[in-house]
């Protein structure tokens, strides 16, 4: 993780765990070389405890001593335990819920990961510095002796013997050490912070703003040349967005080749001639909005979807009818046929650094590359039915592609070797992907409602959006490092690292 230098003893312990965590494309490890997983015992000091074991959906009240499975999930907001484990660790875990994990690749460590609370309406729009507090959704106190790491939605800490707390809230992670050093990594800015006794770090959410049209879904979202963030509606506006937030909409006016009557704006891009410019399917057009909100529509033959500035600086999009168009900021139209087995919409493009047009078939399950001449190569995507999603540009000279059903992020070399990197958790669904200014990727996972970090070599690093299943589509580098995305179901748009 660029940036991340290790300060201390136990900053280097939590660098090495957290880069064991990145999926990767290697094999996995033999089986029969990975160590045991320790033996953990809990014990009831006092209060109210429950425990649920990791192949069970309720809670049992729990009393007395045990040995415990790792996964199992304890309940202990108003009560205290004690835990122990044959690799070392010992230590006592209170006012908080959470779940016992151990990594194969690190089994000496012991991994609790606060869990409960509710995040269902954590929209909001104030600033939050390191030195606030909000209020906890949920926390964990703990006071332990050993390895030990508490990872809360936007921070991961590692202690070996201290005191400290870990909360979550809409506004971020907090973590507070009471005895003993803590260090602290914020998995969105790739940053560690080792905080002594009486000091706390806010790690923090990103920030959501509403968008002001009910109901707008919002899709595709591009930084402009006036340092704004613009944003498509699918119900047919065009959103811009100061860096604070301040958002109007500019209604988009349907062609008259809308079979009804209504526009659908998808795919935005910031075009070379200072204007923003976006396809409208439901037109059959290729439209320019200048910053100060004057629309100017370019029909065309088919269903415009995916759209990029090509090497030559005009405007290259696809079409459901296997064209490829290229439309000029003056707005000459040429359209080129493409020779697909399975012509498909929704087809995203991308220039690549080889000067050629990169784009994804969803229908066809490949990544298809053409010369601005038309010469046409595809490529075979290696998971079956994955259902590609977004394409970029990389920052290492390839191109990326997120794939929707398979739950990966893709690689693909200008000669077409194509290398997937699995994304962990459970309802995956990577959409849009963009190169971020720290040279990574960022994806919007909209099946788990999170955005996810993977750099070149795919390590990967994936924190939720502030609200549960607000959908992150759009995503896209804004000012000043930070990274901006559209919450289709959230009816809002996010800013991280801000």
């Amino acid at each position: 993780m660029g940036g991340w230098g290790p300060r201390s003893a136990s900053a280097a312990f939590v660098m090495l765990v957290l880069l064991g965590i990145g999926a990767t494309a290697r094999s996995a490890p033999d089986a029969r070389r990975v160590p045991a997983a320790p033996t953990i015992t809990i014990k009831k000091i006092s209060g109210a405890v429950f425990v649920r074991a990791p192949d069970s959906t309720t809670f049992a009240s729990f009393s007395g001593s045990r040995r415990v499975a790792v996964g199992t999930e304890i309940e202990a907001s108003n009560g205290r335990i004690s835990m122990t484990a044959s690799s070392g660790q010992h230590g006592d875990f209170y006012q908080g819920r959470f779940v016992i994990l151990v990594s194969p690749s690190q089994p000496n460590v012991i991994e609790l990961d606060l869990s409960g609370g509710s995040f269902k309406d954590c929209r909001q729009s104030r600033a939050l510095t390191s030195t606030q507090d909000p209020p906890p959704r949920r926390r964990l106190w703990g006071h332990a002796k050993g390895k030990f790491l508490t990872r809360g939605r936007y921070s991961v800490t590692s202690v070996r013997g201290t005191t400290w707390l870990t909360s979550d809230s809409c506004g971020g992670t907090v973590a507070r050490v009471t005895t003993g050093t803590i260090s602290v990594a914020d998995l969105l800015r790739s940053k560690q912070v080792l905080l002594r006794r009486g000091r706390s770090y806010l790690s923090k959410a990103p920030t959501e703003y509403a968008v002001p049209t009910d109901g707008s879904d919002p899709t595709s979202i591009v930084t402009g040349p006036d340092g704004n963030l613009w944003f498509t509606e699918s119900v047919g506006n065009i959103g811009r967005s100061t860096p604070r937030g301040s958002i109007i909409d500019f209604p988009v006016p349907a062609s008259d080749q809308s079979e009804d009557g209504t526009s659908a704006p998808e795919v935005i891009v910031a075009g070379p001639d200072r204007n923003l410019w976006f396809t409208d399917p439901n037109s059959h057009s290729v439209d320019r909005i200048t910053t100060s909100g004057n629309i100017t529509t370019f029909e065309v033959s088919g269903t415009p979807h995916g759209l990029t500035v090509g090497p030559d600086n005009n405007l290259w999009f696809t079409e459901d009818n296997g064209m490829l168009g290229r439309i000029t900021t003056a707005g000459a139209l040429t359209e080129i046929p493409l020779a697909l087995e399975v012509p498909s919409d929704n087809n995203r493009l991308t220039t690549g650094a080889d000067g050629n047009l990169w784009f994804i078939e969803p229908e066809a399950n490949k990544i298809g590359r053409v010369s601005l001449g038309g010469d046409l190569a595809e490529f075979d995507i290696p998971t079956p039915d994955s259902s590609p999603a977004g394409i970029t540009r990389g920052p290492d000279g390839n191109v990326w592609f997120t794939e929707l059903t398979g739950g990966r992020v893709g690689r693909i070399t200008r000669s077409g070797t194509i290398t997937e990197f699995l994304l962990p958790g459970e309802e995956t669904g990577p959409d849009q992907i963009t190169t971020g200014p720290d040279n990574n990727l960022w994806v919007t996972d909209s099946g788990a409602s999170r955005i996810v970090r993977i750099t070149p070599a795919g390590r990967i690093v994936a924190v939720p959006t502030p609200t549960d299943q607000s959908a992150p589509t759009g995503i896209t580098a804004g000012p000043r490092s930070t990274i901006w995305f559209t919450e289709s179901e959230g009816n809002s748009i996010g800013c991280a690292r801000c």
